[in-house]
C-alpha cells in the first residue's frame, strides 16, 4: 500500500505486501530498487537507486546497497543529517537541518521530529 506524498520511480520494483510511508507520507524510492514482502518503508525515508531492501526501513533513514543497509539519517526535506560512518549518534543528540532548519533528536538509528524550525543558515 503507497500512502500520500511518497514517491517511487516507474523501474522501482515494489512486492504488494509493502507498505510504504504506512499512515504517513514522504518516502522516497529510487530507480531500480527491488523491496521484498511484508516490509515497512517510513516516514520521510529514502530508498537508493538499485538498492535491495530486505528489511523494514525506518522513519527519516537513508539505505543503499546490496542488501539494503543505513548509511545515514536525513531530514523531511531530503537533506543528510547525520552520516553513519561518521561518528556515532548520541542517543538524545540534537540535530538540525542546515538546509530548512528543522529539528530533530537522535533515537537509535534514526531520528524523531521535533515538530519545529530555527532559523535555517544562509547558503
Amino acid at each position: 500500500m503507497v500512502h500520500q506524498n511518497v514517491r517511487i520511480h516507474p523501474t522501482a520494483i515494489v512486492e504488494d505486501d509493502v507498505s510504504i510511508g504506512a499512515g504517513r507520507k514522504g518516502a522516497t524510492i529510487g530507480a531500480n530498487c527491488t523491496i521484498g514482502n511484508n516490509l515497512n518503508i517510513g516516514q520521510f525515508a529514502m530508498v537508493g537507486m538499485g538498492a535491495v531492501v530486505t528489511k523494514s526501513v525506518e522513519d527519516f533513514q537513508m539505505v543503499i546497497g546490496f542488501p539494503a543497509k543505513a548509511v545515514a539519517v536525513v531530514c523531511r526535506c531530503g537533506h543528510p543529517l547525520h552520516y553513519f560512518n561518521e561518528t556515532p549518534m548520541a542517543e538524545g543528540q540534537k540535530l538540525d537541518c542546515e538546509l530548512c532548519g528543522w529539528k530533530f533528536e537522535a533515537t537509535g538509528l534514526t531520528v524523531k521530529d521535533l515538530g519545529s524550525r530555527t532559523e535555517a543558515k544562509a547558503a
